[in-house]
């Protein structure tokens, strides 16, 4: 007789917030619905969602999202469209399968305790560390982060003439301006003079964004869903990439705003390793006159919406997460800072200058990175 979950070791998983599912409850669903026989479930951090780390009696590991309801249809069906477009135009790296459930379908409810119902979607797991764990990184890895910015862009460009269900959201890199304003009464007076420095950028160039090129983006290109394994040199690489569920038609630099600000965090000198993302992303796709000079400060602004959410959020049942998610922030945006905008822009420009010298007849998409199971 097959093992029920609670005889196969299941761990208890609970929605930190009401104490809402359980971990047999998850692993019956998983059963019942997607045929798999589960024998561990493990919760992991995570913002809104309750997610999951589900292993079956096999050894193989699957991501559990489960979001609570009430939910928009269009979002969740955008959220869905978005993975299966990376099955039709793979990234170079690693990303999440969407799994269908044995009727065909892509998603589907469940009862939790009391009256909360979820939504549960089941995606292939991405193996690899998150990127926030390797502290100092290199100029080859950056670049990579750069490289991956460009072939995302690429790969979503599909999307672009239809992209029906996406919406905006706090983390958008172009609605950072109103992100900080309500986020900011949260920080100390000294670092709110840092959320205000950059605040002035954004607003400074907010009328220009309505100008700047449009595309579907990942949009959250932070070091938490940017994943890496370490080749037998002893060198990280990217290795996958999660977390699409933000990915939003918007201004095209977003994409490389958000990845080359955070990949300045926990390095020594954040302005070289934010050009270091910029030049990656220059071999491989390019940009506008406008999206040059836009490029940085809003790059420094999103940084400045992490530091000032997090620090709001960082009391809680969520605190752990939320300090985790901002520790590395402020002194990467205080460094940042010391850089002005039109020096910036000026680097920036002479990089895009020095890209197309090099690849006169244009651009490739982004190479093969280092190859990576995807389980």
């Amino acid at each position: 007789m097959p093992q029920s979950p609670r005889e196969m070791g299941t761990t208890v998983v609970f929605d930190p917030r009401n104490a809402a599912l359980s971990g047999d409850a998850v692993a019956a669903v998983i059963g019942e619905r997607y045929g798999l026989r589960i024998a561990d479930v493990d919760l992991l951090p995570g913002e809104l969602d309750v997610n999951c780390r589900a292993t079956d009696i096999d050894g193989t590991s699957w991501f559990v999202r489960l979001s609570p309801e009430p939910l928009d249809v269009d979002s969740v069906e955008w959220q869905n469209r978005v993975l299966r477009q990376l099955e039709l135009r793979p990234l170079s790296v690693a990303t999440p399968r969407l799994i269908p459930q044995r009727n065909g379908e892509y998603c589907s409810s469940f009862p939790g305790r009391g009256d909360r119902t979820f939504l549960i979607r089941l995606t292939s797991w991405v193996d690899g560390r998150n990127a926030s764990e390797l502290g100092e990184t290199t100029r080859s890895y950056r670049e990579q982060v750069g490289a991956l910015a460009a072939d995302i862009v690429t790969s979503l460009s599909p999307l672009n003439s239809d992209a029906h269900g996406q919406r905006d959201h706090h983390w958008a890199a172009v609605a950072s301006g109103a992100s900080i304003r309500s986020t900011m009464h949260a920080a100390s007076w000294d670092r709110r003079q840092y959320l205000e420095h950059a605040l002035d950028w954004f607003d400074a160039v907010a009328d220009q964004i309505t100008e700047l090129p449009l595309s579907v983006v990942h949009q959250d290109l932070h070091d938490f869903n940017l994943l890496a394994k370490v080749d037998d040199h002893g060198q990280p690489y990217v290795s996958g990439v999660v977390d699409f569920n933000d990915a939003v038609l918007t201004a095209r630099v977003a994409e490389l705003a958000v990845a080359a600000s955070y990949a300045t965090l926990r390095q020594p000198d954040a302005f070289p390793a934010f050009c270091d993302v910029v030049r990656g992303y220059l071999r491989h796709e390019t940009l506008t006159a406008g999206e040059l000079d836009l490029l940085y400060p809003l790059g420094v602004a999103r940084l400045a919406v992490n530091a000032s959410t997090w620090t709001q959020r960082s009391t809680g049942e969520n605190s752990a997460y939320a300090h985790a998610r901002m520790a590395a922030t402020w002194p990467a945006l205080q460094s940042l800072l010391e850089t002005s905008p039109d020096a910036a822009a000026a680097t920036l420009r002479s990089f895009a200058e020095e890209s197309q010298e090099s690849a006169p007849s244009g651009l490739s998409s982004a190479p093969p990175m280092p190859p990576t199971n995807q389980k």
